[in-house]
């Protein structure tokens, strides 16, 4: 589907197949600490009931895939998540974004 606003360049939508993912998949692939070097902040990850969990002292955040790299937040301040991966497969950090803050960096630790 393309969606056009008066003069602005159409946008397409495209049609995907939503995720999903045993706790097992969740965890060997996406778990672990996230740290982020322009807020001096980490969250632990982990799986949980099918869903990812971010946590730290201050908060915690429920992740529902939507493809196998991008999941959406219960939370305004990290609606959504996109992690990236080497070229081996494996989880080098993530993408936050929001409605304020796009493509605030979060690095895989461990």
């Amino acid at each position: 589907m393309t969606f056009t606003y008066g003069e602005a360049s159409p946008i397409l939508f495209v049609k995907y197949e939503k995720a999903k993912f045993s706790n097992k998949e969740l965890q060997d692939t996406y778990a672990g600490t996230y740290f982020c070097k322009a807020l001096n902040t980490r969250f632990n990850m982990q799986a949980e009931n099918g869903k990812l969990i971010a946590s730290n002292e201050a908060s915690r955040i429920t992740f529902t895939a939507i493809t196998d790299q991008l999941f959406s937040g219960d939370q305004w301040y990290m609606g959504s998540i996109e992690f990236q991966s080497d070229e081996d497969g494996r989880t080098k950090g993530l993408f936050l974004r929001n409605d304020a803050i796009r493509n605030l960096w979060f690095e895989k630790m461990n």
